[in-house]
């Protein structure tokens, strides 16, 4: 069985920074609450850990297969909220500080929410078009436009004359047009 644990990394706080709590839970189905000291004294006994750092409850659940499936469904779930955090982690800008790119973000007085509704609304068409261009148009777009390559970079890159990335660049900016008129966007 594979959530057997001789020396546990049990959390003392729940990830809101609540109190855990603890309890075991015998194969009559029975259960007991348990203060954290004991809950750790009888690890060397066979168990099956149940944690939830979420909720705050750490349980040491009876040797069966039933046991293991809810513990390998917690670490499951856990590992997805982990990775999950960390994304929005990557996502987050403080804004007293440099972007990643070196850009300071200014915070404007007032907010102008139809000003920002105008341009998500713009993103939103802008990540559209995106999706709907090739992937060798889209890398040529981002390249220049995000990154900020030149015709020549992206021809070295490419292995092409930079005329030639000139005239995919000029293709690429046509269907942008006519997406954004389609959609009323200029």
């Amino acid at each position: 069985m594979a959530n057997h644990y001789n020396q546990p990394n049990i959390p003392t706080r729940a990830k809101d920074g609540g109190p855990m709590t603890y309890a075991i839970v015998y194969e009559d189905g029975t259960s007991q609450p348990l203060n954290r000291a004991e809950f750790l004294a009888a690890f060397d006994v066979p168990h099956t850990l149940h944690l939830d750092i979420v909720a705050g409850l750490a349980v040491r659940l009876p040797q069966t297969q039933e046991a293991e499936n809810i513990a390998d469904e917690t670490r499951q779930y856990n590992e997805r909220e982990a990775k999950r955090e960390q994304r929005w982690a990557a996502r987050t800008v403080e804004l007293d500080k440099p972007t990643p790119c070196g850009a300071q973000i200014d915070i404007a007085a007032e907010f102008d929410l139809e000003a920002f509704i105008e341009d998500a609304e713009l993103l939103t068409t802008l990540v559209d078009w995106l999706d709907q261009i090739t992937q060798n148009e889209r890398h040529l777009f981002v390249a220049q436009v995000l990154d900020g390559k030149t015709d020549r970079e992206l021809a070295t890159e490419l292995g092409i004359a930079h005329q030639n990335v000139n005239r995919r660049k000029q293709r690429v900016l046509e269907k942008l047009r006519a997406f954004l008129a389609s959609k009323g966007q200029i």
